[in-house]
């Protein structure tokens, strides 16, 4: 008699190198000692069983651990922090999870929002983690309830449904077999020439930790001497980079991450949240791999969706402010992700203002409300872009040869030209002025 494959069987198989035991979550160091104390006659208005009860809440902060690698990825205040009320009431029942909430904030696990209750065309309701638990040490717990695991093998297998579904998480599994990590001492090595060359990455220069305080000083010297905040050095340490790489490798890669409204949709992977000086050490087929990016991807995306479609580039900008590119780069990165007033603050409001007048007037209304709205857009324009990209590139056979990073593909050169023109002929099919670049 064949065995029945049970559906956890099937996830497993399905996802390959993926750590996927449903029933290992991570939770926020600090909250294990506080829910660990929850009197029983408190918990029951969740179970009656306190150790279940204790276990439910525990699936719930585990939500929090994308927000806190998004966090240690340094991403955070570009992506927002959300729970899924609907998959995680599935646990614990609308009325009760109603009644957890509660208990979360009476006991300072959660901050109580001060902003008004949700209405219709809003965003979802957020919640955020109180004492700063997203930035602490998150750890590894084993769920034991019995019935709290089949309730986690049935997520579980619904999110490998939801992958599935979806062009580039699907495309991360798949491509995932194809990658080859580099080792420790290969990384050091790597930085070793980076750091020769001068190599940086949005401003930061990678440094060893030994260096830190020497680096702090001179900061701390050239602030002294008048140097504007935007003109100091900055520095990325190679020891963070490399504990930030083993984290999401070395028990297998962490399932792809659909993100909600907020962050348009954008998939999360191990690789996305790879610091970019260790993702060009990664081998695709046992080879090298160069990455094919838009060029000025957010300016173009705002100029369709608010202005007059006209062409922007960094470098324009640059020159019309007289201020180098990667200070245009880096503004433009805060111009369309901050508020009405922060906008003004910036450099790059002057040449919307004199070039653009259509396009500011048309975002600063999408910011009236709110300006994530108007990142929300976008990721989601991008997201868009991007996942007909994928989908192209797997009817030529390359969606397991390529690695997806937001606004990037990396794969072989031997596939890069393809990639390129498959990437530009999505953006004249979708009524976008953008041209990718190789390398």
């Amino acid at each position: 008699m064949v065995k029945k494959t049970s559906n956890k069987d099937s996830f497993y198989k399905a996802l390959g190198k993926y750590h996927v035991n449903p029933f290992i979550i991570n939770v926020p160091k600090g909250s294990l000692r506080i829910v660990s104390r929850l009197s029983a006659k408190k918990l029951k208005v969740i179970d009656k069983n306190a150790d279940v009860a204790r276990e439910k809440i525990l699936i719930f902060l585990n939500e929090f651990n994308r927000g806190h690698a998004l966090f240690l990825a340094d991403k955070l205040k570009f992506d927002s922090v959300d729970i899924r009320s609907k998959k995680i009431s599935k646990i614990f029942s609308s009325k009760k999870y109603k009644a957890a909430l509660e208990l979360l904030y009476d006991n300072d696990i959660l901050i109580r929002s001060t902003k008004n209750p949700y209405k219709v065309g809003d965003f979802p309701k957020a919640y955020k983690l109180a004492n700063e638990m997203i930035t602490k040490p998150f750890v590894k717990y084993t769920v034991l309830s019995d019935k709290l695991k089949k309730n986690l093998t049935t997520l579980y297998a619904d999110q490998s449904r939801f992958i599935n579904d979806n062009p580039i998480a699907k495309s991360a599994v798949d491509t995932s077999k194809n990658i080859t990590l580099p080792t420790e001492e290969e990384l050091i090595k790597h930085a070793k020439k980076l750091i020769s060359i001068e190599w940086n990455n949005k401003g930061k220069k990678l440094a060893f930790k030994r260096n830190k305080t020497k680096n702090d000083k001179k900061i701390q010297e050239l602030r002294k001497a008048g140097i504007a905040e935007n003109e100091l050095p900055k520095f990325y340490y190679i020891e963070d980079g490399i504990k930030l790489f083993k984290l999401y490798t070395d028990n297998g890669y962490m399932l792809p991450k659909i993100g909600n409204f907020k962050s348009g949709g954008r998939v999360t992977t191990s690789f996305t949240l790879m610091p970019k000086w260790i993702r060009i050490c990664l081998k695709l087929n046992n080879k090298s791999i160069v990455g094919v990016d838009y060029s000025a991807l957010h300016p173009n995306i705002a100029s369709k969706l608010w202005g007059t479609g006209v062409y922007i580039d960094h470098q324009i900008i640059a020159d019309f402010l007289d201020i180098p590119i990667h200070i245009a780069k880096l503004e433009h990165l805060k111009f369309f992700n901050t508020t009405k007033r922060g906008m003004k603050r910036l450099n790059v409001y002057k040449y919307y203002k004199e070039n653009q007048p259509e396009l500011l007037k048309n975002l600063e209304k999408t910011k009236s409300k709110t300006y994530k709205r108007t990142s929300a857009l976008m990721f989601k324009a991008e997201v868009e872009i991007m996942s007909e990209v994928i989908s192209r590139l797997e009817k030529k056979n390359l969606s397991n040869s390529i690695i997806y990073v937001y606004d990037e593909i990396m794969t072989n050169k031997k596939h890069a030209q393809t990639v390129k023109e498959v990437m530009e002929q999505v953006a004249i099919d979708l009524g976008y002025k953008l041209y990718a670049k190789i390398g």
